[in-house]
This record gives C-alpha cells, structure tokens and sequence, in this order.
C-alpha cells in the first residue's frame, strides 16, 4: 500500500515525515460499502506492522478510484495499492509520501471455477499475479 497526494495539496501542505504526522493532514476515507466501517491504513514501521485509523473530511465507498480523483484534485492523502495509482504517479498527477513506510498489503482472494484443466489463460493471469504482487504492494 502506498500513500499519494497531489502536488498541489502538498505545496500548501507539507509532506508528512512520520506516521504520527497524519493527524495534521486531510485523509481520504475508504468505507466498506458492507458494513459502512471506515478502513484502517496499513504500514510497515521498522519492520513491524502497524494499522491506523486516520480521519478526514471525505470518504468513498466501493470506488477505490473515487479517492485516486479527490487526490489529484487536492482533497488529501489516499492510501491504496501501489498499482492503482502507478499512472499518475508517473505522469506527477500525485506524488508518493511516507515512501519508507510502504510495503504492506490487504488480503485478497483470487475465485475462478473449479475445473480439473485449468485453462492457459487462467494459468498464465495467476502466475502474472504472484510474480508482480510485491511491486503492486
């Protein structure tokens, strides 16, 4: 998980250093759109896991891009995956913070059919996922 801001919002903001610092700052909310519950970001602090709850003004629900949108347009810091926002970073729509914090992920699960000859296609997306799921991180 990274966390991105816009330059914009940085230029009248400072970059956060720490972690404690996200208190001073706009955090853009993930809400669970299942429960309603607002997540928690996810850090690696000195090769320890650690989770915090950060607060802010805006939140989205079921629309990780939303929150991708209100930080190029200056509304905060968002934390998502690395590769969701890998175009933008590259394009310096958003720029990366806490950069030495990163590393972290959220579980997820990967559902395809039970089906004794697993199709190439199907195959060849599941090895594409484990070799570049550190890099996404």
């Amino acid at each position: 998980m990274a966390i991105q801001a816009s330059p914009a919002y940085l230029a009248n903001k400072h970059a956060p250093q720490t972690l404690e610092e996200l208190s001073e700052h706009e955090c853009i909310q993930f809400e669970l759109p299942s429960s309603g519950r607002k997540i928690s970001w996810l850090f690696y602090d000195e090769r320890k896991e650690r989770e915090i709850m950060t607060a802010g003004s805006y939140c989205c629900s079921d629309d990780v891009l939303g929150g991708v949108t209100l930080a190029i347009n200056g509304a905060g810091l968002f934390q998502t995956y690395a590769f969701v926002a890998e175009r933008y970073l590259a394009d310096g729509s958003l720029t990366e913070v806490l950069t030495q914090y990163r590393g972290r992920s959220r579980p997820y699960t990967l559902l395809y059919p039970l089906n004794r000859h697993l199709p190439l296609r199907v195959r060849v997306f599941i090895d594409f996922l484990m070799e570049h799921r550190q890099k996404w991180k």
